[in-house]
């Protein structure tokens, strides 16, 4: 446990910092534990130490990863795989364009609570009432009706 030597003007108020090396992982571990009372930090640096130790064992990641980034490493490892055609492709990028990336987009991984997660369905369903979808609808009804008006039967 350590307090941050740039923010000595805050002296005592200053918060406490863990990091952490575990067994199993390259590299270390920091998180803020945030607060000043060294008894309170110390129960939390045992907490998180445990949460983490876990999470190893499981061959969880302790990097700090977005859902855009896993997705993204999903993508190319089903490219590799080659299990898509072409269109299949093209419709998992656009999907996650406008939709994915949309609503979970540079969320980290560990944030993504299950309540977040089943939001993901309501929001969706509104997305062309009262989303994003609704200014493409406006764009394509404008377009249709312009078209609509150039093939429209001549009048003899």
């Amino acid at each position: 446990m350590f307090r941050r030597g740039d923010s000595l003007k805050h002296g005592n108020k200053r918060i406490w910092q863990a990091r952490f090396k575990l067994e199993g992982m390259t590299g270390y571990k920091t998180v803020s534990l945030k607060t000043p009372k060294y008894e309170d930090a110390y129960a939390r640096a045992k907490e998180w130490y445990l949460r983490f130790q876990q999470m190893v064992r499981e061959g969880a990641s302790l990097r700090e990863r977005t859902f855009d980034q896993a997705w993204h490493e999903w993508f190319k490892q089903m490219l590799a795989e080659g299990v898509w055609t072409e269109s299949r492709q093209r419709w998992h990028r656009n999907y996650f364009k406008r939709y994915f990336n949309a609503y979970f987009g540079r969320k980290k991984l560990d944030e993504i609570t299950s309540e977040f997660a089943h939001g993901y369905w309501t929001w969706r369903k509104r997305y062309w009432i009262e989303g994003e979808g609704v200014k493409q609808l406006e764009y394509n009804r404008r377009w249709l009706d312009e078209g609509m008006a150039i093939i429209e039967p001549v009048s003899r």
